[in-house]
């Protein structure tokens, strides 16, 4: 059996934490895997709609990332979010999104 990247940094280092980024193209978890447990998943928000609660799934696209996060639970327990809470168009005025997250 080939160790991963993970394990072999375990060894020396037990304390680390390998982290990845679940961001565009691999957003969706892949199947069936199981990540090593020093790997923790980065998980970006990027297309989410600021305009209501992420766990509001009615709309799309915070049904895709709720699922996305449901499926990389069953691969990690380990999952961090990056959550873009800016207008990137208009980056200096106020975005109030008080109950949205």
């Amino acid at each position: 059996k080939k160790e991963s990247i993970a394990e072999n940094l375990e060894k020396d280092y037990p304390e680390l934490i390998v982290q990845t980024f679940a961001y565009r193209y691999t957003q969706t978890p892949p199947n069936n895997i199981k990540a090593h447990k020093n790997v923790s998943i980065f998980y970006c928000t990027l297309s989410r709609d600021l305009t209501r609660p992420l766990l509001d799934t009615t709309r799309e696209p915070n049904a895709k990332i709720t699922k996305d996060l449901l499926e990389w639970s069953k691969i990690t327990n380990q999952i961090d979010i990056w959550d873009y809470a800016a207008s990137f168009l208009t980056y200096f005025s106020p975005m109030p999104n008080l109950r949205v997250a």
